[in-house]
């Protein structure tokens, strides 16, 4: 008999390698799960059936995370509740690792061949804001100490220089401490290949353990700003970040960071993920924005509140596991199994 969970391929889940998502998941593989519903997680080997036919799913939001789940998909929270009945409830149970073990990413026998401080610039570089033939634009969104901006200036020309592009770099200071990095030129596609190369899917299967560890650090400096209410720095993210969102969110459980408190008045505010991450140490962070961070006095939270959930547009899977109570963590969330063949 096979037990399993209906998931979104968009998802993410956790293995030890790092954080895939259900599209790149290899043959055969181990994901994260619990036993029943204890909190002891262990790792299980799963197989993904299922034809990828487009189909409505929910997004999710919450003080968290964005999810990504299949209306049938069953969650643990305080009761098991049918995702498209969580309108109903007001908070969700999030997995929160006391510590993760057996963490090794570099899936692939030849790993990407980069420097840390090129797979550094490519994390900084997962916010494009403009994209076209001749001309591409990034964000970092609080980059205001000079020395932090020369050490950009000067990694941005050497990944330039490595990928071998002709093209013309501008990096202009903008209002409130906003950096753009300005591509031009005709070999702008070349260099907009290799930033899209290491995506936040493939980083774990693709990267060496300190190639991953730069390449976190480069996204945490690209999303994080000073909130303007006051307090620690916060991870900043727009409508269209679902993605890099949810992985910044697993990728952190891996390296044992809290995800603490998120603001979201809307589903279609920015939203903003606080972290009481130990940068510097685990990630190498280089904007000195992280310097300011504070100690919490307040617990890890068990529990993270819903702001909001959308119909979106995503294609169905089963991931298919041989364990009767195991319930495998997908994209931060315990799932419930069911029965799906005999």
């Amino acid at each position: 008999m096979n037990y399993g969970v209906m998931v979104s391929r968009d998802s993410f889940v956790f293995t030890r390698y790092g954080v895939v998502s259900i599209n790149q998941l290899p043959p055969d593989s181990s994901v994260l799960g619990v036993e029943g519903i204890g909190k002891s997680t262990q790792f299980e080997r799963v197989a993904i059936v299922g034809e990828e036919k487009a189909t409505i799913g929910i997004r999710l939001i919450t003080q968290a995370t964005d999810s990504i789940l299949m209306p049938q998909t069953r969650i643990f929270s305080e009761r098991v509740y049918e995702a498209g009945n969580l309108s109903s409830i007001n908070e969700i149970e999030f997995h929160n690792p006391l510590k993760t073990s057996g963490f090794n990413p570099g899936l692939n026998e030849e790993v990407v061949d980069l420097q840390p401080r090129s797979a550094y610039v490519i994390g900084l570089m997962r916010n494009i804001v403009h994209s076209s033939s001749k001309c591409l634009a990034f964000l970092i969104r609080d980059a205001s100490d000079s020395e932090y901006i020369s050490h950009i200036k000067q990694s941005v020309t050497n990944l330039a220089d490595k990928v071998n592009a002709k093209i013309r770099i501008e990096i202009n200071e903008g209002k409130l401490g906003h950096l753009w990095i300005v591509f031009k030129g005709k070999a702008v596609r070349e260099m907009q290949r290799a930033v899209s190369e290491i995506s936040p899917g493939r980083a774990c299967i693709d990267l060496s353990p300190e190639l991953l560890r730069e390449f976190v650090a480069g996204m945490l400096d690209a999303y994080v700003s000073n909130p303007f209410y006051g307090g620690d720095p916060v991870i900043t993210f727009s409508i269209e970040d679902s993605v890099p969102k949810r992985f910044l969110q697993n990728a952190l459980s891996f390296y044992n960071s809290r995800i603490f408190e998120t603001s979201c008045i809307t589903s279609y505010a920015p939203k903003f993920l606080e972290s009481m991450v130990f940068v510097g140490e685990e990630i190498p962070t280089r904007n000195p924005i992280w310097s300011n961070l504070s100690e919490s006095s307040e617990g890890p939270r068990l529990f993270s509140r819903v702001r909001g959930w959308l119909d979106i547009e995503t294609s169905p899977a089963n991931l298919i596991f041989e364990k009767e109570g195991f319930s495998p963590i997908v994209d931060g969330l315990y799932t419930y199994p069911s029965v799906l063949s005999d």
